[in-house]
């Protein structure tokens, strides 16, 4: 298990299954971030939908799917079946005959979506977790107390 005094370099950040008033108001300027973001460039509020309720599955699935011990693969676990049905969505809505192809096109691409996805989810809560640090507050004891923590390849590094 690690503790405050660990580099911030040798943690495993992901979505923990409790977190803070901080942690909260880091997640909700990330989403700003990005629904302005895509609002810039001219991105349809459908595909803003998709591309947010896949990152709000990926952040729900590093808690909870596979215990919390394998965030990355968990992320892309869930990331493939979703948008693989998002593809076929698109494939089916717009009257293509081509939509299993697109559908399976929307597994492949849901495994590297699912990957980054979980690394920017994992940014997220070390800039959370920064900020707390930064304005004199200690990781929380149930941060602390994280499932993935224990299988941290860094957690002997301080010993």
């Amino acid at each position: 298990m690690t503790d405050s005094s660990t580099p911030f370099a040798l943690r495993l950040y992901s979505a923990p299954r409790q977190f803070d008033l901080a942690t909260l108001m880091v997640i909700s300027a990330a989403y700003a971030m990005l629904f302005g973001l895509m609002r810039w460039i001219g991105v349809s509020p459908l595909l803003m939908l998709f591309v947010a309720g896949g990152l709000t599955l990926v952040m729900i699935a590093q808690a909870w799917v596979l215990k919390g011990r394998f965030p990355r693969v968990s992320s892309m676990l869930v990331s493939m079946p979703y948008w693989a049905a998002v593809m076929a969505y698109a494939g089916i809505s717009s009257g293509s005959s081509w939509w299993p192809f697109q559908a399976a096109f929307g597994g492949v691409f849901g495994v590297f979506f699912g990957y980054a996805g979980g690394a920017l989810v994992g940014g997220v809560f070390l800039v959370a977790d920064i900020a707390r640090q930064l304005m004199g507050g200690k990781r929380d004891e149930v941060l602390e107390k994280t499932p993935h923590d224990e299988k941290t390849p860094f957690r002997d590094v301080e010993k």
